[in-house]
């Protein structure tokens, strides 16, 4: 069984290619600011779409106090630039091959036949510091609640 980093640890360093650079790599891109790192099951999925459109939503409030948006997942750059695109939004998606990232974050569904071993929809909002400092991860990953408990959790920091 895979576990999630806590709260108040630091966050698992990792270096992919995302829609904006060749390498993400998370610790470099923390000396800019703190990071609102976001798992989700794929592409063009219709739960993730939808959730995607709340979340461009609060991206102002986002920007505001200074958080940045990350969104992984293992599909394809392609994918994610063609979803993005669909879309209408510039947030950089990071290509999670061979779900390293998911494996290492602890973000992949167990409890759900249907979606087993898929990235699972979860937040981590990690400090400038590498420390995670809120963390929520769905029961399922068709639970798409109101985002009011993130603009919290970045209110807070």
């Amino acid at each position: 069984m895979l576990i999630s980093p806590k709260v108040g640890e630091e966050a698992p360093d990792f270096r992919m290619p995302s829609t904006h650079q060749d390498e993400f790599h998370l610790h470099s891109e923390l000396e800019k600011g703190p990071i609102l790192l976001y798992f989700y099951l794929g592409d063009f999925a219709p739960n993730c779409t939808s959730y995607m459109n709340k979340i461009m939503d609060i991206a102002p409030r986002m920007q505001e106090l200074g958080v940045r948006f990350k969104a992984v997942n293992p599909n394809s750059l392609d994918s994610h630039k063609k979803w993005a695109e669909r879309l209408g939004t510039d947030f950089e998606l990071i290509h999670d091959e061979g779900q390293q990232v998911s494996k290492a974050y602890g973000a992949i569904v167990v409890n759900s036949p249907l979606t087993k071993g898929f990235t699972n929809r979860e937040f981590f909002l990690i400090g400038a510091d590498r420390v995670i400092r809120f963390h929520w991860k769905a029961p399922i990953p068709r639970e798409m609640p109101e985002l009011d408990f993130v603009i919290e959790a970045m209110e807070k920091m």
